[in-house]
């Protein structure tokens, strides 16, 4: 008997760390250090270099990529825990830790893997984490002992567990400021950018449309071999790092641009982006509405999302195209419909749409980071 649950340990266990690497996606080598830097290029941009500074701001000098280092504790090997995770004593810019922090958010990758997700509608119930099951194989995470239970917006900001939380980052900066002690400020200082950097993906997170719904999207055979195992999300699949750079510049929802400025903490920035992009994209597993005809979600074991709806889009019957025009402007390719033989089937995002999706949100990201 107790080698029989030993075994059922063991596997289950083994499955955890295979899902958790299935559903690591937006990855963290290229993509959140790419966003990291596009948010802190922003913020340089509006707040440092602006004419008429703000004005709890003018009493501050911010350099952040010049001759001045901070040693700390970085993530210089990648892995699934803690124990297989390594850890040393580097020396950064403020800039490169931010980058780092966009890095390191996603290891060990395990712990990782399962609380980057925030439905800020709770559509399972009130339940904010991920509790979708994407493929068979997964049950291991579907409402079980071995699910964490923890949402990205908790785990980012506030949870007791998580060393890099933008309290934790206070915390240091604080530190940082009160010791006259050259070494103590140098190591508080690093560990204070790399909380933000932590921060910064976590809300980049909530900027993909797969993290701000109860969608685990598997990936363990990436986008090209996706039909074999798995059902991987095309947004996290096909985005590209350029993206964050190119369309930095774009329009900015008035509501969200409003929303984040008036914001007296972080939890209400972090659920404005998480709202907008819930409201505003779908993917590839959770659209609904009139089509051709009606379509429910892929995910169909829990209500739909109310917004957006296929039948409350622009369909551009020439090239197979729903659009939305969204509140700051922007034309944007949701999904397509056709099928063989130029027939209308399922919709899909293909990498258009993708594109198209991501010059919509990488500005908003770029605004809620700030």
């Amino acid at each position: 008997m107790k080698i029989r649950h030993t075994l059922s340990w063991l596997a289950g266990a083994t499955t955890y760390v295979v899902i958790a690497l299935f559903l690591m996606g937006y990855e963290n080598t290229k993509m959140h250090p790419a966003i990291s830097e596009t948010i802190l290029g922003a913020f340089v941009d509006k707040f440092v270099h602006a004419l008429v500074q703000p004005a709890n701001l003018k009493n501050y000098i911010f350099v952040f990529d010049g001759n001045d280092t901070f040693s700390g504790p970085a993530v210089t090997g990648a892995g699934y825990f803690s124990s297989t995770m390594n850890t040393s004593t580097v020396s950064k810019t403020p800039k490169e830790w931010l980058k780092h922090g966009g890095y390191s958010a996603d290891e060990p990758e395990v712990p990782a893997a399962l609380r980057h997700f925030y439905d800020p509608l709770g559509i399972d119930g009130g339940k904010k984490y991920l509790t979708n099951r994407g493929t068979n194989w997964e049950f291991i995470i579907n409402n079980n002992g071995i699910n964490p239970r923890i949402d990205a917006m908790d785990w980012a900001l506030h949870h007791r567990d998580n060393s890099w939380t933008w309290d934790k980052g206070k915390e240091w900066m604080v530190k940082a400021l009160t010791t006259s002690d050259r070494a103590k400020r140098d190591d508080y200082m690093a560990r204070a950018w790399r909380c933000l950097g932590e921060t910064l993906h976590l809300i980049a997170d909530m900027g993909c449309p797969p993290h701000v719904r109860n969608d685990s999207h598997a990936a363990p055979v990436s986008w090209k071999y996706r039909a074999a195992l798995g059902d991987p999300d095309p947004f996290e699949e096909l985005v590209k790092p350029s993206y964050a750079a190119t369309y930095k510049g774009g329009a900015v929802d008035p509501a969200l641009k409003s929303s984040c400025r008036a914001a007296t903490s972080a939890d209400e920035v972090f659920e404005t982006m998480a709202r907008f992009t819930n409201k505003h994209f779908f993917t590839n597993q959770t659209i609904s509405g009139m089509g051709v005809k009606k379509i429910t979600p892929i995910i169909d074991d829990r209500p739909a999302y109310p917004s957006p709806k296929l039948d409350k889009l622009v369909y551009d019957a020439v090239d197979y195209t729903f659009y939305q025009t969204l509140p700051g402007g922007q034309r944007v390719k949701m999904c397509r419909d056709k099928s063989w033989f130029s027939l209308r089937g399922y919709p899909y995002i293909d990498v258009e749409c993708v594109e198209s999706q991501a010059a919509a949100l990488m500005p908003n990201i770029a605004e809620a980071g700030t």
